[in-house]
């Protein structure tokens, strides 16, 4: 016993726990935020896959960019991402702030939800990646079809045009 510190030296050594963490190993956590997509593989995921995957990652989105990550506290093993689906407000290059129509909003969010599952169905096709998707408190699976999450997107939305959209929010930062 080491009385300095009051505490006791085990015999257990670093390769022991380092097996008994990988075989306990847990996807990350998602957060319950209705304005974010989440999604993470539901498998670990080859190191050279996971990069294919985040080299290809949408990187233009309505509200942000998509970002998937393979984070360090899983060994990279899993992928975890998101993207931000409504913009709600936004501040020009010139430092004004500008509201953005709560209709428009949810069209473009609903644009963006349908792209990034479109996404998620190609890379499960190509790479036999399976997805847990989650908007607030909807939660699915990919490759499954993903109607309580496309629901959450896009109920009450009207089918507006994308581009005319886009173009009355020009200035918005990319």
């Amino acid at each position: 016993m080491n009385a300095a510190r009051g505490c006791r030296r085990t015999g257990m050594r670093p390769a022991a726990l380092a097996i008994l963490f990988v075989a306990c190993e847990r996807p990350p956590v998602m957060e319950r935020n209705p304005d974010v997509l989440w999604f993470r593989s539901r498998d670990p995921v080859s190191t050279a896959i996971a990069e294919q995957i985040v080299k290809e990652a949408r990187q233009d989105g309505w509200a942000g960019p998509m970002y998937v990550l393979m984070p360090h506290v899983t060994g990279g093993s899993h992928l975890v991402g998101h993207q931000r689906i409504l913009l709600h407000e936004y501040e020009t290059a010139s430092g004004q702030s500008r509201i953005v129509d709560a209709a428009d909003d949810h069209a473009m969010g609903c644009f963006t939800v349908r792209r990034a599952l479109e996404s998620l169905t190609a890379w499960t096709r190509r790479f036999e990646v399976q997805w847990d998707v989650q908007l607030g408190p909807s939660r699915e699976r990919v490759p499954r079809n993903s109607p309580a999450i496309e629901h959450a997107a896009c109920h009450h939305v009207s089918a507006g045009d994308a581009a005319a959209i886009e173009r009355r929010y020009a200035d918005r930062p990319r």
